[in-house]
């Protein structure tokens, strides 16, 4: 009888093969359908000739929302002009820089996409991108996010949380202090 089983099982096991090839061939094919319809998302999502004003857009965002949390900074001239100078020099080291990266950062955004989202909500993302109305989308949202009304909830948010940071740094200035005196402290071991 076992004979019998072993005979059946060869022949089985040899059909099996040819299937389990299939499915790794099928599987690899909607891999990469996944990861050509993310390029084109992003590829149209965030149009090349638009990449880096959207980036230096909410770069510009995040600092100016930074500075109206704080408005002790602009009571004077002095203080206010180094740190505009200083800003706007980090602004541009920053966008010099991610020039160079971006075409990277594309591409992981990409990959991202194909690993984080199905075929079928990547299909779907992708007939609206492709849309006359789609066209851009991506690249509007920072448009979107600095729109007065989120733009003014956003910086409530900002102030609140700059608003209990001193306190938070203060203790971490105790507490590290206390963990550099105490090794400071201890004796050295040969």
């Amino acid at each position: 009888m076992k004979a019998i089983a072993c005979a059946l099982a060869a022949p089985l096991l040899l059909l099996s093969i040819p299937v389990t090839a299939s499915a790794q061939a099928v599987a690899a094919e909607a891999t990469e359908h996944r990861q050509q319809l993310a390029r084109e998302i992003i590829e149209r999502g965030f149009p090349e000739e638009t990449r880096m004003d959207v980036f230096g857009g909410v770069m510009q965002q995040v600092v100016a929302q930074l500075n109206a949390s704080q408005p002790q900074l602009g009571q004077d001239p002095e203080v206010q002009d180094v740190i505009q100078r200083f800003q706007q020099r980090a602004i541009g080291l920053g966008m010099q820089t991610l020039s160079g990266h971006m075409s990277d950062m594309m591409d992981g955004l990409a990959v991202s996409y194909a690993e984080t989202f199905t075929l079928d909500e990547l299909q779907a993302f992708h007939a609206f991108v492709m849309s006359p109305q789609g066209h851009g989308f991506l690249a509007k949202s920072s448009m979107v996010s600095a729109h007065p009304a989120f733009a003014a909830a956003n910086q409530a948010y900002i102030n609140e949380f700059m608003a209990q940071l001193p306190q938070l740094q203060q203790e971490f200035r105790e507490e590290l202090e206390a963990v550099l005196l105490a090794e400071a402290d201890e004796p050295t071991q040969s």
